[in-house]
């Protein structure tokens, strides 16, 4: 045998070396795919998986062609090739997050393959063996073009450095595929185009193993998040239920012990309310008269009398004016009602805003601007601003409604009264906002009339 002839030899060897072990390579990492991740619900992994089985089994079918250059293995190759390339696709697919049914990808792979080997066969018949294999090199370069686009669109979604280099196969690959001649060519450029091909595609094997288990550990992480959220959702849920069920009783609470009728409940929420929002609307108190702040003012104001719960019905339930003694023991529903929210408020205490609102509510709702009130004789801004509109809307109310010792004022000499007592028991700025609204709250006064 010459030299060359040795060399053709060797050549060949060597090329079918290469397949035996690209075929028994990929059929492993198949294996080896399935196994680690047995729990995806993508399917991505499985696509993967079986395109490495059907590109091992396109270098297995190739390599047994090289021998007596058979046609049936070579055709077996091409779609075994082809059907790889197209589980490929849809893996890539899946990552990307389009919904595709395994069965769904095992039919198409396989159609695609066979539509594939069929026009290899009726081409094969009509222009010959050499030309054909132009079509076949056509046909990598495409499916390459395709993959390194996918490949770097999953780049762009997890941002994952390792699809990089994936897509750079790709990329390479076309170039070879410019160059690679069919597998029974013995020429070191082909051995080495079919090295570079062989080699490329390991490596891609390797990346995109690592791709999905990086992928797979971000879902995971997004599934830990989403169902910490979802569990601090129900806790939420759970807390503002129980706090609402709380807050009926309480209310129910401060009904019955309150001399007052239930519509000065339902009035007084509202003025507070009015006043809160008229105050932020004209710039003042706007960083913490929030839409959540004056909810929690408007849920909290029914409470502001709960401390008569302490107060003896000799005095609470007496026809008329109290003496001094008995007005003494009145004046302490303030600190009663302040202790009283304090004791029942829930163990997370910190987070029962409504109660925190009601708690300054109720034991500063009677202290006056220019510290003449009680229990405390705070003065100015020392009283707590909820405790200071809650103060005006009371005594508006308590001026229009009837009371054992004395008749209902009209809205005007409401009215009237208030001002006079701008800057002395009330806010000047709470006044004012009381003026812009004096119509408002006359309407809430005729509309929950007792």
């Amino acid at each position: 045998m010459t030299k060359w002839g040795i060399m053709e030899l060797s050549v060949s060897n060597l090329v079918f070396t290469l397949l035996i072990f690209f075929g028994v390579f990929s059929a492993s990492v198949s294996i080896l795919l399935l196994f680690a991740f047995k729990n995806n619900e993508k399917y991505s992994a499985d696509a993967f998986a079986l395109g490495c089985l059907l590109a091992g089994l396109a270098g297995l079918s190739t390599a047994i062609r090289l021998p007596h250059y058979a046609d049936t293995p070579y055709r077996v190759g091409l779609f075994f090739t082809t059907s790889s390339w197209v589980c490929f696709i849809y893996s890539y697919q899946i990552l990307l997050g389009n919904k595709i049914s395994f069965k769904r990808l095992v039919t198409r792979s396989l159609l695609f393959g066979t539509v594939y080997v069929i026009l290899v066969k009726v081409l094969f018949d009509q222009i010959g063996f050499a030309k054909v294999q132009y079509l076949v090199g056509f046909c990598g370069i495409v499916f390459n073009f395709i993959l390194a686009f996918l490949s770097f669109k999953t780049y762009q979604k997890y941002q994952l450095s390792v699809a990089l280099p994936i897509c750079a196969t790709h990329l390479v690959s076309i170039v070879l595929y410019f160059f690679v001649q069919p597998p029974e060519v013995n020429t070191v450029s082909n051995l080495i185009c079919y090295g570079a091909i062989i080699g490329l595609i390991l490596l891609r094997y390797v990346g995109m193993f690592s791709l999905l288990a990086s992928v797979e550990s971000i879902a995971k992480g997004e599934l830990m998040v989403e169902n910490h959220l979802i569990r601090a959702e129900l806790a939420s849920n759970k807390l503002k239920q129980s706090e609402e069920q709380f807050l009926v009783t309480l209310n129910a609470l401060a009904s019955a012990r309150d001399n007052e009728t239930g519509n000065h409940i339902v009035r007084t929420q509202n003025y507070v309310k009015i006043i809160a929002v008229r105050l932020k609307e004209n710039g003042h108190y706007t960083d913490y008269l929030t839409d959540d702040c004056i909810d929690l003012l408007f849920k909290a104001a029914p409470l502001h009398d709960i401390g008569k719960v302490g107060i003896p019905d000799s005095i609470l339930l007496k026809g008329g004016p109290l003496n001094p003694e008995e007005w003494e023991i009145m004046k302490t529903h303030a600190l009663i009602g302040e202790s009283v929210l304090g004791a029942a408020n829930p163990e997370n205490a910190s987070e029962s805003k409504v109660i925190a609102k009601a708690i300054k509510i109720a034991g500063g709702h009677h202290e006056k601007w220019d510290g003449t009130g009680y229990p405390r004789g705070l003065a100015g801004e020392a009283i707590p601003l909820e405790a200071r509109i809650m103060a005006l809307a009371d005594v508006y109310d308590a001026l229009i409604s009837d009371r054992p010792y004395k008749k209902a004022w009209s809205h005007e000499e409401a009215y009237q009264y208030i001002l006079s007592k701008r800057r002395t028991q009330f806010e000047p700025l709470i006044v004012d906002a009381f003026i812009v609204e004096a119509e408002a709250f006359q309407r809430v006064a005729q509309q929950y009339m007792d």
